[in-house]
């Protein structure tokens, strides 16, 4: 009975992995479905995609001609700046050269006027020395002519000096009585 048993249990355990095996497979087929279910969203999803970059393509193209228009719009303009660049050079070169020239006329004009200015202050002192110069002479006139006065006003002074000091000397000697 035993080996009875052992078959059964082997024929039960046997039936048992079988079925286990069973449930495992059909586990595995369900998610092998779920997979399928998710690729064929993402399958239509990616057709979705590829429509809508074959549509975004096509109307690329027609930009493309639009985007090669601005390009040669913008080489056009890139070309015109460029020559109004080199115009503005030149101007700047003639307006530099225009700057020098006007300074040079303000230098000159300026170098005139200072020597106006030098002369006319060369004449000023030149008269005023003229007219120093007569004030010295005239005051040398009177100088000299007041000496001749200072002269005869000196020789009035010493000899009322030596009077003065003959009547001093007198009196002396009448307070002595000497005389």
């Amino acid at each position: 009975m035993d080996m009875f048993t052992d078959k059964l249990a082997e024929k039960l355990a046997a039936q048992e992995i079988i079925a286990a095996n069973s449930a495992a497979d059909a586990e595995q087929i369900n998610r092998l479905k779920n997979q399928i279910v998710e690729y064929d969203e993402c399958l239509s999803r990616l057709r979705g995609l590829i429509e809508d970059g074959a549509a975004r393509l096509e109307s690329s193209k027609g930009s493309e001609e639009d985007i090669e228009r601005l390009v040669q719009e913008s080489i056009k303009k890139i070309r015109e700046m460029q020559q109004d660049a080199a115009q503005l050079e030149e101007f700047a070169k003639r307006l530099e050269e225009r700057i020098e020239g006007i300074n040079d006329v303000i230098d000159d004009n300026v170098h005139k006027e200072c020597v106006k200015v030098y002369r006319n202050v060369q004449a000023v002192v030149n008269e005023q020395t003229e007219k120093d110069h007569k004030a010295i002479v005239t005051l040398s006139d009177t100088v000299a002519k007041s000496g001749k006065k200072m002269g005869a006003i000196f020789g009035i002074s010493i000899a009322a000096l030596i009077v003065s000091l003959a009547g001093v000397v007198l009196q002396v000697l009448s307070i002595l009585k000497v005389f």
